[in-house]
């Protein structure tokens, strides 16, 4: 139970709750104790101020631990603080990391993992990048990260699931209020194939002061974020101050001049932001080792294994692949319009010469 007394310090500390709770299982011995020690402990402990002991004191509830193990418990929620071997390495980075976080669905390697942010009123341009980058992405193994709202974060999700990747929400409130409500089947989605994160308790509505806080871990879960479509003033400028001021490689796709989403996009390339104008271009540069070979450097060893007569069109699939990212067979089949027993017959060959596999919802990748 040491965890869910740990979030529930969390959660009566709030905006306090990173540095306070490690001060306070330090000096009690754990969280436990520190959750069950009494006001005057607390005061002579000398850590917590008379204005956030009065409020610690108004917030407390003695079975506040077991209100948030019942409910994790029932939701399939798990409880990770920054004591766990699944704390996400790059959280630890933070100047101000989160005491513990809440999670559905898994956690990836952490390996290869990119921030797509950008507007919420997004174009149809920026919507159509988000989607076109992520798919290209996940299907490549990197982890997509974004926030789950409206616009090019949701786009950016659908793009890494529609990849056959995993694709990690963060959240600004508790589960019990997903938000925005209108994602909630996506928000599913996202937690069979990733996860959706947040260090808030269940019950903590998402206020508008928590997005900030929220971007920085998106930074923190990154190596890298590319900003999409962003206004001058927007929350994806902030994370994108943050990801530099964390040492995080910032990224930015230009756009129209005379867009008010691509303002601060162009203003990031001018503060020295890399300029990408395609998804192969930013995997080379976000993540060297795993870019795909040049054709002339695998077509040789891979397809001089494969029937002479199946040559060509293993090529196409293959050049299809790297331009598409992970490809379900029904997508194949209808940018080929071959028929499902002759393209069955050049998948199975490249498989077996190694340069495609199966991956998640049996779609088609190549092996990097």
């Amino acid at each position: 139970m040491e965890r869910y007394y740990y979030a529930a310090l969390a959660d009566l500390l709030g905006y306090q709750a990173p540095n306070r709770v490690r001060e306070l299982v330090s000096y009690f011995g754990s969280a436990k104790a520190a959750f069950r020690a009494g006001s005057r402990d607390l005061k002579a402990s000398g850590l917590l101020k008379e204005g956030l002991l009065s409020y610690y004191e108004e917030m407390y509830q003695g079975d506040l631990p077991e209100q948030i193990y019942d409910y994790c418990e029932t939701h399939q929620v798990a409880v990770v603080t920054e004591y766990s071997e699944e704390y996400p390495p790059g959280l630890r980075e933070l100047s101000s990391p989160p005491a513990v976080l809440y999670r559905k669905g898994t956690f990836p390697s952490w390996k290869r993992t990119l921030g797509v942010v950008g507007s919420r009123k997004a174009t149809a341009y920026g919507l159509e990048n988000a989607r076109s980058f992520a798919r290209y992405l996940a299907g490549q193994g990197v982890t997509v990260v974004s926030g789950g709202a409206f616009g090019i974060d949701a786009a950016a999700h659908q793009g890494a699931l529609d990849g056959g990747g995993c694709t990690v929400a963060v959240l600004a409130g508790g589960f019990q209020h997903l938000y925005p409500a209108a994602h909630s089947r996506l928000f599913g989605q996202i937690a069979q194939h990733g996860a959706l994160v947040t260090e808030y308790a269940p019950w903590v509505e998402p206020l508008q002061k928590q997005f900030p806080l929220r971007n920085r871990l998106v930074v923190g879960l990154c190596s890298g974020v590319l900003v999409v479509e962003a206004a001058l003033k927007s929350g994806a400028m902030i994370t994108a101050r943050l990801a530099a001021e964390e040492n995080r490689d910032v990224y930015a796709i230009p756009g129209l001049i005379h867009s008010a989403t691509s303002k601060g996009t162009h203003q990031l390339i001018r503060d020295g932001a890399l300029l990408v104008d395609g998804p192969e271009q930013l995997l080379q540069e976000a993540f060297p080792q795993c870019a795909v070979p040049a054709k002339k450097e695998t077509e040789l060893s891979l397809f001089d294994q494969l029937p002479s007569a199946q040559v060509p069109q293993a090529q196409q699939v293959f050049s299809w692949l790297q331009e598409a990212g992970s490809q379900s067979m029904e997508q194949l089949a209808e940018h080929f319009s071959w028929s499902l027993a002759e393209l069955s017959s050049v998948l199975l060959q490249l498989e077996i010469s190694g340069a495609v596999r199966q991956g998640p919802g049996n779609r088609y990748m190549l092996v990097v």
